[in-house]
């Protein structure tokens, strides 16, 4: 692996890396799950290839929200046993990587904010409250969910 580089342990294909804070992703070639960490890289499977769903994003989309400029780089599907929902990795024009879920058609654009009191995970149930600058936020769902295919 070269700081800008890795090679598919399956099929031997060169990936070009756009954004170094990954550390994993679905080969184009052969469709294996291909992960590394500080020590070596490794195959993570080979059923990462997401079936095409309902969706106007695609690898390769380029749009803007918020007036900010992206290109969609990857995705990740979820299964939560009733159904599942996409999260597609952007690179943004201001330099910063950030995910937007879908959901049911339903898009919402996630940053990373810092929360106020945070309890731990177990604590808390729909109607729980969590603060964050100075808003009050609701959780609406607590549940676990499976990652069931990656593509970028």
């Amino acid at each position: 692996m070269s700081n800008n580089s890795v090679t598919c342990p399956s099929c031997g294909a060169a990936h070009d890396l756009v954004n170094p804070g990954i550390i994993m992703f679905a080969c184009e070639y052969c469709g294996t799950a291909v992960y590394w960490d500080e020590e070596k890289i490794r195959a993570a499977g080979t059923h990462a290839t997401l079936p095409e769903g309902f969706s106007r994003l695609y690898r390769g989309a380029a749009g803007s929200l918020h007036q900010k400029r992206f290109v969609v780089l990857g995705r990740v599907r979820y299964s939560f046993g009733r159904g599942f929902w996409d999260e597609w990795y952007l690179d943004c024009a201001d330099g910063k990587t950030r995910w937007l879920t879908e959901d049911n058609h339903e898009l919402a654009w996630q940053g990373q904010i810092q929360l106020d009191n945070v309890g731990p995970f177990e604590s808390y149930r729909p109607g729980s409250q969590i603060s964050a600058r100075d808003t009050s936020f609701y959780v609406r769902e607590v549940g676990t969910a499976e990652c069931i295919g990656i593509e970028g």
